[in-house]
């Protein structure tokens, strides 16, 4: 008996780096055992977005995941969780990055120009709203054509939609 071969090719696409170790981490955790299911969410797509739990409470692994440089934080669905649980999760994340494990082994804190600036107060009129987030202010003070006679202020810890942009 002869079977034609499907005219589609089969390729098998490589693990990422750390994947089958992250697997048979979860394996040895939770595999055969009883666990408590906490449903957080569903996705657009109608995913369950959910936290496991051993009976006794503890989480079944949930934060030895990133902690142990197996998981990433991923804030879109860390937003179901509860406060305390997202603080968790990302914490461990951070320690694991902080001690360059596993997937966060070559992780390299992105480059930043951008430092605090501690109680400066100032005091100048605003000339132009860019957008929601961000104003251009002037300074009288400074000398005209000065590059600090206008700045331009991002307001902190906002993101406000984007208007649209001149063609």
């Amino acid at each position: 008996m002869r079977v034609a071969a499907s005219s589609t090719s089969s390729t098998e696409i490589a693990p990422d780096a750390y994947g089958k170790e992250a697997k048979h981490f979860k394996v040895t955790r939770v595999l055969n055992r009883d666990v408590r299911i906490v449903l957080e969410g569903v996705d657009k797509y109608n995913n369950l977005i959910g936290s496991v739990y051993y009976p006794d409470g503890d989480s079944a692994a949930s934060g030895a995941c990133p902690k142990s440089g197996l998981a990433k934080f991923v804030e879109w669905s860390a937003n179901m969780m509860e406060e305390d649980a997202k603080r968790r999760l990302k914490s461990a994340e951070l320690q694991a990055k902080k001690e360059r494990v596993r997937i966060w082994t070559n992780y390299v804190p992105p480059a930043t120009n951008s430092k605090a600036i501690y109680d400066q107060k100032l005091t100048e009129k605003v000339v132009e709203v860019v957008s929601g987030d961000c104003i251009i202010v002037a300074d009288d003070a400074a000398p005209y054509g000065s590059p600090l006679a206008e700045r331009r202020v991002n307001l902190s810890s906002i993101r406000c939609p984007r208007m649209a942009t001149k063609t």
